[in-house]
């Protein structure tokens, strides 16, 4: 591609983009406002391909010249042919019916053929509209109020080779045409007509292959007249509304479709969509019809009883891994039955017609043993390691089609049951009140004829200990800067299991098995900001409770408060917590619960508060919170008296040298103090290094003045506040005042 025709390309997908309508020619363009159609020959510039192709080539030429379509612009909307819709499909206006035609879908599990595309009915689903979409699994045409004037059309080929297609459903009527639904080999039921006879379906003689399972759903009368050309020449299934037994289905659910070319001769195929597990065979059904299981590659287990005599063509084509009992009644299986079919196992009376068949077709072989009591099946019990819940678990019995579980009532004084499992399972997770013991039994239901019995008798008894009750309120609380939860205790509980979510493994960590309390206090450091989740089980023996409802804390790390007394206010700060929100300040003069004023709230960026107006010798109480939100961390409190780091008394013209020896003495409790808190490095720094950093400044020299050896002279009467001063690089912090006092 050359630099023209890209930058053509680029034009053109970005005018398709923007909604404007791209022509293959100029002289399609609009005109003084009046919509032109295309001519013949831009008809064929819009479907002209690339494609070698000799049967898409035949196709598109059909479709250029469709009696159907006079052009290719909707002379009253304007919408081009062609336009996708939200779904991906692709649509032709035919200006004859004022309808739509859908010439291209997509290949997506569930088709949905809409009734209206742009305000009008769409009446057709064109030629190979969907050919060879393997991933259809569903189709089914909207239902609306006009299709009885414009029933959906099904083009030539429009689901051809739709290879996975089970289920298609027309229920307001359709015209099939030739092959409309053809090579499909899994579908399982076909919708044709709806319950009201008034909505009409026709259908070409090989719309559907020969080869398909096709079950109509007719309405009150029957089969319409429309539709008996097509089922006389095919083999078609039935399903009506008067519950004349044309469609039956048993306890399990499974359902079974009567023959329509043999009458009421009781031939049927079986509803398998390949939900299910296993499946039995009731005894009503005589002939397993043809395709009835068809590719269901999850059913593993069938089984058919004794009135069962024929099974038909490709009835398990394509099953893979299946067993399947075949009572000795058969007398009749299709050479084709098990077509493409793999790990096909079947179960047979000795010198049965069904032994014989699968020794033929080499297929592998069990053989019934004679008729004898069922089996009893030994039931035991276990607990899990982690929560103690209980499982009671079975030895399996061949041939059984389901297991009846059986709980003790204390009322009736009797065995109750209380729940049925199939075939394929053979463990129950029992339910149990708190604090009580409660007593299980198990019983086999097996496939009638195999055993001289169709019931075993009852298994062992086993004991399941009571569950203690589920935990219930489990909250926070706070004490110190440790976080508290507790909860409220179960009935029957020995003690508890405590877990908390670790974010880094993703899930529930045990962190602390407790005896029978109600409160617990994860000591464990958190830093910052971090957002926990707590639970508890309740444990009795070897059996737990359910997990309780989880408890979401959100944990702010407490933020660490201090006071110092400076010779122009009472200072408070605090450290800073990464991931608050902010920090709230409160003061009490007398330090109770319950005394405390709110000062204000501070940001991230701030750490102090300053009093101005601290009187001296007066204690004053301060509590810092950090929060996140509406989540507060604990609040941590402090106490600071207003008051000098000493305090010098002298007379006018008085010189005090014994103020060294006092202040030096100050100097080193601060000095210890700061060891204590500062680091390793701090503690190789000596005193007299310290004392060299510090100096004291008299505020008013008219008062007093401070020589470098700490010596304080009285000038005249007065009270002065003289800061202690200490040098740290470059940096000079008050680390308290001296009062100095002069009368």
């Amino acid at each position: 591609m050359n630099r023209k025709e890209f930058l053509a390309v680029v034009i053109s997908a970005a005018l398709g983009l923007s909604g404007a309508p791209v022509y293959a020619s100029e002289s399609a363009a609009f005109s003084d406002g009046e919509v032109q159609e295309y001519g013949a020959e831009e008809e064929k510039q819009e479907f002209q391909t690339d494609s070698q192709d000799p049967e898409t080539d035949t196709f598109q030429d059909e479709v250029e010249s469709d009696a159907d379509t006079d052009g290719f612009v909707d002379e009253a909307t304007g919408v081009s042919s062609g336009e996708a819709d939200a779904n991906g499909f692709t649509y032709q206006y035919l200006k004859e019916s004022d309808t739509y035609r859908l010439t291209k879908g997509t290949d997506t599990e569930n088709v949905i053929i809409p009734y209206e595309y742009n305000g009008k009915v769409v009446s057709e689903v064109g030629e190979r509209a969907f050919y060879g979409c393997i991933n259809i699994k569903t189709v089914k045409a909207e239902e609306g109020a006009d299709r009885r004037k414009n029933r959906i059309r099904i083009d030539k080929s429009a689901f051809e080779n739709c290879e996975n297609l089970r289920k298609v459903s027309f229920d307001q009527g359709a015209k099939l045409e030739s092959r409309a639904i053809y090579n499909c080999p899994k579908l399982w039921e076909y919708t044709g007509v709806s319950y009201y006879d008034s909505f009409d379906t026709e259908i070409e003689q090989d719309s559907f292959d020969a080869d398909t399972k096709v079950i109509f759903r007719a309405g009150d009368n029957g089969i319409p007249e429309t539709v008996k050309a097509f089922a006389d020449k095919n083999r078609v299934f039935m399903e009506i509304t008067d519950n004349d037994n044309y469609v039956l289905t048993d306890k399990d659910g499974t359902s079974y479709y009567d023959d329509w070319s043999e009458g009421d001769s009781r031939t049927f195929c079986v509803d398998c969509d390949d939900t299910m597990a296993s499946v039995r065979v009731w005894s009503a059904v005589e002939v397993i019809g043809r395709k009835a299981f068809y590719g269901c590659s999850n059913v593993k287990k069938v089984l058919i009883e004794r009135k069962t005599s024929t099974i038909e063509s490709k009835a398990f084509a394509k099953c893979k891994n299946m067993s399947i009992i075949m009572p000795s009644g058969i007398t009749a299986i299709s050479d084709d039955a098990f077509d493409g079919a793999s790990g096909i196992t079947i179960y047979a009376d000795k010198g049965s017609y069904a032994e014989k068949y699968a020794k033929k077709h080499n297929l592998t072989c069990k053989t019934i043993p004679a008729p004898t009591a069922v089996p009893v099946p030994k039931l035991k019990v276990s607990y899990d390691a982690k929560n103690g819940n209980a499982t009671l678990n079975w030895t399996p019995v061949e041939y059984t089609f389901q297991y009846y579980i059986y709980r003790y009532d204390t009322a009736t004084k009797k065995y109750k049951c209380v729940s049925k499992v199939d075939q394929n399972t053979t463990s129950y997770k029992p339910e149990s009140s708190a604090g009580r013991t409660v007593k299980y039994k198990v019983r086999v239901r097996t496939l009638a004829g195999i055993y001289t019995d169709q019931y075993s008798k009852k298994s062992n008894t086993v004991t399941v200990q009571g569950r203690p009750g589920n935990v219930s309120d489990v909250s926070k609380k706070k004490k110190g800067k440790n976080l508290t939860f507790k909860w409220t205790k179960a009935k029957g509980a020995q003690g508890y299991i405590l877990y908390r979510y670790d974010e880094n493994a993703r899930k529930y960590r045990k962190i602390k098995t407790v005896g029978n309390i109600s409160t617990y206090v994860d000591r464990e450091s958190f830093f910052s900001v971090v957002n926990l989740s707590y639970k508890v089980v309740a444990r009795k023996n070897t059996s737990a409770s359910d997990y309780s409802t989880t408890r979401k804390i959100c944990y702010v790390e407490p933020s660490y408060i201090f006071t110092y007394s400076l010779s122009d206010e009472l200072l408070v700060s605090w450290t800073q917590v990464a991931g608050c929100d902010g920090y709230k300040l409160y003061r009490s003069l007398t330090g109770k619960a319950g005394s405390y004023s709110y000062i204000g709230k501070y940001t991230t960026k701030e750490y102090k508060y300053e009093e101005k107006n601290a009187e001296l010798g007066k204690t004053y109480y301060y509590k810092l919170v950090a929060y996140k939100g509406s989540n507060n961390s604990v609040g941590l409190t402090i106490k600071e008296k207003y008051e000098p780091v000493t305090t010098v008394n002298l007379n006018v013209g008085d010189t005090s040298d014994s103020v060294q020896k006092q202040f030096k003495k100050t100097l080193a409790k601060i000095n210890k103090d700061l060891k204590r808190n500062m680091s390793d490095l701090y503690q190789e720094v000596t005193f007299d290094k310290i004392m060299e950093s510090i100096r004291i400044e008299s505020k008013d020299e008219k008062v007093a003045t401070v020589s470098k050896d700490y010596i304080i002279t009285a000038v005249s009467q007065g009270t002065i506040k003289a800061p202690i001063i200490q040098k740290l690089g470059n940096f000079e912090l008050e680390k308290g005042f001296i009062l100095i006092n002069v009368n």
